[in-house]
């Protein structure tokens, strides 16, 4: 449906994050405001700002790779889920968690 990644340096704005984007171009492309047959696929857990929109989009399944030991909110840090059990999401975590641990420290070592 959409694919974006983290642009909060480029675009001086800390809204800027992968989820927010691609969640914001699926909204608008399809028109719609449910995703309950839709899959999010993240590199990193998302934070409460990112999780607040995905459970706001009714989003039917989240997978992620890396935990997110600072915000995360899938059961790191908090589990946002477990505060609105009326949302139906389905959540995996750790998924190709090495792989995506690189992808990020590499990232972020670029914005350095």
């Amino acid at each position: 449906i959409a694919a974006a990644g983290n642009t909060c340096q480029a675009d001086n704005n800390p809204l800027a994050h992968a989820e927010m984007q691609v969640l914001t171009r699926a909204h608008t492309q399809l028109a719609q405001q449910d995703f309950r047959n839709a899959c999010l696929f993240v590199t990193l857990e998302p934070c409460p700002m990112c999780m607040g929109a995905i459970l706001h989009s009714h989003l039917g399944q989240l997978v992620y790779g890396a935990s997110n030991l600072k915000w995360g909110c899938c059961g790191t840090v908090i589990d946002f889920h477990s505060l609105f059990p009326g949302e139906a999401i389905t959540i995996l975590g750790g998924i190709s968690e090495a792989e995506c641990s690189e992808l990020l420290a590499s990232f972020f070592a670029g914005l350095r």
